[in-house]
């Protein structure tokens, strides 16, 4: 069984995709934890998978995915009673409280577009952003070379390294997430970590800083990001503002890090969804 030991979220997890994907779950030996939009589902559905089967491990939540703080408390209850959650399925949908037979053909040509800004521009036909097309086009980023590596173990998530000593700016402490980012390859006294670099260096210049990086890091594999972190100037905000306000008539609406072309956190990214919903 390929998810044996492994414990699954998956939301609107009580019918149609995300319940087929709680049985097949079950049937690979995760433990899942199906949330729905009522409790009165949820144990509908648990009921369901725990007469097919019966030693598998299921259980029923309803916490409102609109809610920062309930979805912070589910996942905390989660946790606390698995040990740790290795796999999210973010499945849910959300719709206005209208009857199927009340929406309107507007409602239906709605678009949220939450892709990097400059493809956006390329991807959209019809509307006039004209004379927006050159200043997307001149938008700066930075780069990341991300290295996947192996580290001595710690308490920390994230550690940032100032220091000219390297090149490296961060380590991310990925095996202390989840238990499942540390495989049986991985000693006791180790865990896994991603450590970045700021734009694209090669496999060689990587080794030569990791010997002189802390926690005693080793090379597995790495990976460079070409977009990774959105660069503004005094009227990037102002340009994205115009360009919202413009759009939003159509029914055209953007959001997230390369969207809104803001260096957002995950808390703040899923704000700024949540307010942009929550508006249309």
């Amino acid at each position: 069984m390929r998810l044996k030991d492994k414990v699954a979220i998956i939301t609107g997890g009580s019918r149609g995709i995300g319940f087929a994907t709680a049985d097949k779950f079950l049937k690979e030996g995760a433990s899942v934890v199906l949330a729905a939009s009522s409790q009165e589902s949820a144990d509908v559905a648990v009921d369901k998978l725990k007469e097919k089967y019966q030693n598998g491990i299921v259980a029923g939540i309803s916490p409102n995915l609109a809610s920062m703080e309930s979805v912070r408390k589910a996942f905390k209850e989660a946790t606390e009673k698995y040990g740790c959650v290795d796999i999210l399925v973010n499945n849910a949908g959300i719709s206005e409280n209208t009857s199927f037979m009340d929406y309107t053909e507007e409602t239906f040509d709605k678009v949220i577009f939450c892709g990097n800004i400059k493809n956006m521009v390329e991807m959209i036909e019809g509307l006039d952003i004209v004379e927006f097309r050159s200043r997307i086009a001149a938008l700066e980023y930075h780069g990341t070379t991300a290295v996947f590596c192996e580290i001595d173990k710690n308490p920390y998530s994230w550690i940032y390294l100032p220091s000219c000593k390297h090149e490296s700016h961060r380590i991310i402490c990925t095996g202390n997430f989840a238990c499942s980012n540390n495989d049986a390859s991985i000693r006791e006294e180790r865990i896994t970590a991603t450590i970045e670099f700021t734009d694209k260096i090669s496999k060689e210049t990587i080794l030569d800083n990791l010997s002189r990086i802390p926690l005693n890091p080793k090379y597995l594999t790495h990976h460079y990001n070409q977009c990774t972190y959105p660069i503004q100037d005094t009227y990037t905000r102002e340009m994205i503002k115009q360009l919202k306000a413009n759009l939003a008539p159509t029914g055209f609406y953007f959001t997230g890090r390369f969207a809104d072309w803001e260096y957002y956190n995950m808390d703040l990214a899923m704000g700024a969804a949540m307010d942009l919903c929550n508006s249309i």
